[in-house]
């Protein structure tokens, strides 16, 4: 990774109590009158914006970083970015999205090489940074398909609920509950021990560093993947037991909840290791199948239901 210089005295003499990002309109504002925007980070939302900026600037230094919105990595890095314009308030910072800004990619050789993960299927390669990769219409379709068989073989009749429902609940609602304890004793306790590893607990906010440990930072990003997941885990797993079939809910639910501790556990050993190397992708495949199979096969459910009585 590319190291910063330390920052100058002139440099470190700057404004703190600035906000993190501002649009290319307001840095416009800025450097019509020859001022930096000190602490900024200026995102562009038209190509020729890069070039009005570099003609005003002259020799000054400029960082621009070209991200993907559905980039994990892109998102993991984000406040960093924010973290070293405040740091170097001499310099500029830019923020571009390839997606919408394709011609400053292709200016800057930020390219996407073919990742094949299926023979017909290319994804670019800075998906491989991340812990997922885009959901394609090919990966919709196939969510279907897992949730109409789970409708057609284990459903129950469309419309109808369980006779006994605590005993059809009981299963999901314990794996539910095993949910929130090990995200309380593992996820959560993971990132105060990786803190205290690193006597971050014992050091007021202006005495942490720029750049926190790495072993910290990895068991943040898994707890905050844990929450991220929560919401739709709870969800699906409710509404796939009521409507659908609640042992079979229970079961697809303890092999998610496994398999998601698989997967923090695995990100927070992923000490000097890239994410592409790790072997995340073994644990969140299948459970975006889990995940999104039970949701399709409600919707399926249904369906069924409401052709029935149309």
């Amino acid at each position: 990774m590319f190291k910063f210089p330390q920052p100058s005295e002139e440099e470190k003499a700057s404004p703190a109590s600035v906000s993190p990002t501002r649009t290319a309109t307001d840095a416009q504002g800025a450097l019509a009158e020859h001022m930096p925007c000190p602490g900024l980070v200026t995102v562009l939302h038209h190509e020729q914006e890069l070039d009005r900026i570099l003609e005003t600037l002259g020799s000054r230094w400029v960082v621009l970083e070209l991200l993907a919105s559905w980039s994990a990595a892109c998102a993991a890095i984000r406040s960093d970015f924010e973290v070293l314009a405040k740091a170097y308030p001499t310099w500029i910072f830019l923020r571009a999205d390839i997606l919408q800004l394709p011609g400053l990619a292709r200016r800057w050789s930020c390219t996407w090489e073919p990742l094949k993960t299926d023979p017909e299927e290319d994804l670019p390669a800075i998906c491989r940074a991340s812990a997922t990769r885009p959901t394609t219409l090919r990966d919709r379709f196939r969510y279907f398909v897992v949730g109409s068989a789970l409708s057609f073989l284990v459903g129950r009749r469309p419309g109808t609920l369980p006779e006994d429902l605590v005993g059809e609940l009981a299963m999901p609602c314990v794996v539910l509950a095993f949910w929130v304890i090990t995200y309380s004793l593992l996820d959560v306790m993971a990132v105060g021990q990786a803190k205290h590893k690193h006597n971050m607990v014992t050091k007021t906010y202006k005495d942490l560093p720029g750049t926190e440990p790495e072993e910290v930072y990895l068991a943040q990003r898994a707890q905050t993947n844990q929450v991220e997941q929560m919401a739709s885990f709870f969800v699906s797993t409710l509404m796939f037991s009521v409507l659908v079939n609640g042992r079979i809910g229970g079961l697809l639910s303890l092999i998610y909840l496994v398999l998601r501790q698989f997967y923090a556990m695995t990100y927070r050993a992923a000490v000097g290791i890239s994410i592409e190397d790790s072997g995340l992708t073994k644990y969140t495949i299948p459970c975006y199948f889990l995940l999104n199979g039970m949701a399709a096969a409600v919707v399926v459910h249904m369906t069924r239901y409401a052709l029935t009585i149309a």
